[in-house]
């Protein structure tokens, strides 16, 4: 299933809307959200970009997932059509 039809059904889009109010799983998300945030007490520093690099991915993919649970719960933007334009046709040779 994509993301566009999981938000063409109103059904799982409900669903997924109240587990997100759950305050236990919005609790859950900041404590492993926290966990990711830079710090400078961790056993390998940040100053090391290849470690720096990964802990930002992390960093990224997680807010991907959080914000992309919150997008999938609403309904798809309506995407509306650009006006076809035609082209003239050119004038005959005479």
């Amino acid at each position: 299933m994509t993301s566009a039809e999981f938000q063409k059904d109103p059904v799982r889009r409900d669903k997924l809307a109240t587990l997100l109010k759950n305050p236990v799983l919005k609790e859950a998300f900041e404590a492993l959200k926290d966990e990711l945030e830079p710090r400078d007490d961790l056993p390998v520093t940040l100053a090391n970009p290849t470690v720096a690099a990964h802990r930002y991915h992390q960093h990224a993919g997680a807010n991907h997932i959080i914000k992309g649970l919150a997008r999938l719960a609403n309904p798809a933007p309506e995407v509306k059509q650009l006006p076809v334009k035609k082209l003239r046709t050119p004038p005959k040779d005479t």
